[in-house]
This record gives structure tokens, sequence and C-alpha cells, in this order.
């Protein structure tokens, strides 16, 4: 990305790219900075294509990427989840590729895509020619920077702490926190300091965040509170398939956490490899200490055998997961 943020600052563009990756809110920022870079408004129509889809006809872009700019320096052609880096359309990609090794000097072709396949021949021919970029969203210090920018852009002072509990109860995904900044901003009247506590009025908290606390009660062995959140995201219509889901993922990556910190790796290097996002290292750390390793092995067996008893009809699917939560949120279990 450093390399992809040069060529925009300098606008110096290479002829062929791939932008890559599962963060919408990024790609599209991307596609419409380097746009409004390399075409002017007046010139976007006789010199910008966008192709959409995996439907996008391979003879219409093939004729967009020879068409000379007209009254531009440069011509801009976007292809958007085409599906050509997937083995789908690889006869599709071939044709395409015989092509795109000779573009215009003139022409700038970037691929957009949210899904690619590293072993096709396209991904691997398309390197060699072109410039490849995986499109990463933003962790730790800078997407603190960007939550206060976005803030900033809207009047709003705010702390780093309370940007972590943004985050905390939000999630990391970009476009989300986008809409509970403007949702926030417009509660502040776009004036003021943001407060823990507007967060807790204003915004949704995501699945995983409820899932997150509810790990929290059964930890400490609140069974009573831990029903409560439970039976309230029942009410709140979350699917108790997606909660046994959560469950399982985070007993997993607290089973990580707890045996390689007893193995003394370093924490930056467990949430590294455990996928962690660095805000929530601290919260892991103290959640290892509520269950032994032997009872994290166990819960994650019970969660599997839920699953498969839940698939198989032998239980009710909120009962359940009702009955998963009792008994390791129990002082004895």
């Amino acid at each position: 990305m450093k390399n992809l943020n040069k060529d925009i600052k300098n606008n110096n563009f290479k002829n062929l790219y791939l932008l890559y990756g599962n963060d919408v809110y990024l790609m599209e920022s991307y596609s419409k900075t380097i746009k409004s870079t390399i075409i002017s408004e007046e010139n976007e129509i006789m010199n910008f294509d966008l192709f959409s889809g995996n439907k996008s006809n391979v003879e219409e872009i093939i004729n967009s990427i020879n068409t000379m700019p007209f009254l531009s320096e440069k011509r801009l052609v976007y292809v958007k989840n085409s599906g050509f880096f997937l083995s789908s359309r690889k006869n599709e990609a071939d044709i395409l590729l015989k092509n795109i090794s000779n573009i215009f000097l003139d022409t700038i072709l970037i691929f957009f895509e949210e899904e690619i396949d590293k072993r096709s021949k396209f991904f691997k021919e398309f390197s060699k020619i072109g410039s490849v970029v995986e499109i990463v969203s933003y962790s730790g210090k800078d997407l603190l920077t960007w939550i206060k920018k976005k803030f900033k852009e809207n009047g709003i002072e705010i702390k780093d702490e309370v940007s972590e509990y943004l985050i905390k109860t939000s999630g990391t995904d970009m476009k989300t926190l986008l809409s509970e900044i403007l949702k926030l901003s417009d509660f502040k009247g776009c004036t003021g300091e943001l407060l823990l506590s507007d967060i807790d009025k204003v915004c949704t908290k995501s699945s995983e965040s409820k899932v997150f606390d509810l790990i929290s009660e059964i930890g400490n062995k609140n069974s009573k509170k831990a029903i409560e959140l439970y039976n309230n995201m029942i009410k709140m219509k979350e699917s108790p398939f997606l909660i046994l889901s959560l469950l399982s993922r985070q007993f997993k990556i607290i089973y990580l956490y707890k045996r390689m910190l007893n193995e003394g790796y370093d924490r930056n290097y467990i949430s590294s490899k455990a996928g962690i996002n660095p805000y929530f290292s601290k919260e892991y750390e103290k959640q290892s200490i509520n269950f032994s390793e032997k009872e994290l092995k166990n819960a994650l067996e019970d969660c599997l055998l839920t699953d498969y008893n839940i698939k198989t009809g032998k239980i009710n699917d909120e009962t359940g997961v009702s009955v998963l939560v009792l008994k390791y949120s129990s002082k004895i279990n």
C-alpha cells in the first residue's frame, strides 16, 4: 500500500494494477482517490470506463483499453469484482492477458477484486507485468488516527481510550465505523468531545462485541448475568447458530492466547498469530485468567457437540446454546 500511496501522491501511475482485499470502505476510497487524481470531471465521460461484476464483457474491456485518450493525458479503466483472477473465467482471462500485455502507455487499467486465487495463471502472469497491492484494513495506531481524523472533520474531539471503546463496541470494519462516526457526530451536534457514555447511547453493539461480554460473564462465573445477556441477544433476533459460532471462536482464541502466553511468547507476537486486533489483546489476556486450559478445551469440544446435536435434531438451537452458557458460567461444571 505504501507504493500505491506514493504513486497517488506523485501522480505517477503504472499502467496495470490489481487491488485486492475485502475492506469495502478502503477499496472504494482508493477507487475515488485514484480516479480524481488521474481524470478531471470534465474529461471523465470520454476517458473513463467502469466494468463491474463477473459478467464483464472481455471484448468491451479490450476495446476500452485500446482506445486513445481524448483531450486528456491519460485514459482510466476500472474492472471491479470480475472473477478473472478465479478459475471460473480462465478462458476469458487468457484472452484478456494477451491484450493487456501490450497496453497503451497512456492507459491505466486497474482491477479491484474482493476475491482472487493466487494459484491462477492470470494472477501469476499479471504479477509479472503489473503492480499487485493488497488493501489491508487499518489497525493499531493507523485506525485510531483515522477515527480521530473523521471525527475532527465533523467538529468532534475524541481521546484514544474512547476510540478504542468505539472499536470494541462496533468492530474494526471501516464502513461500519464510518456509519457510527456520522451517527455520533449528529448526536453531538458536530461540536464538543465524545464521551464513552455517548457511544453507549448511540451505537449498536456488534454481535462479536455482545459475545465478548457474554464470555466475560461466563469467565466470571456469573451465570445469572450470562443467561440474561444470552436471552437479550435472542430477543434482539440474534441467531443461536451465530452466537454458538462466535462463542466457539472466542474460546479458541482465548485458549491459544493462554497457551502461548504460558509458553513465554511476546504479546504482540501472540496477537499476530492468533489474528487478534491489538485493541483486544489486553481483554483476551484478562479473559485467559478466568479459564484453565482444560476448561477451554472442554468448552471447545462442547461447542462442537452442541452444534452436532442441533443439526441432527437432538436438541433445540436456543436451548442447546443456553445449556452451554449455563454450564460454563456455573461455579462448578
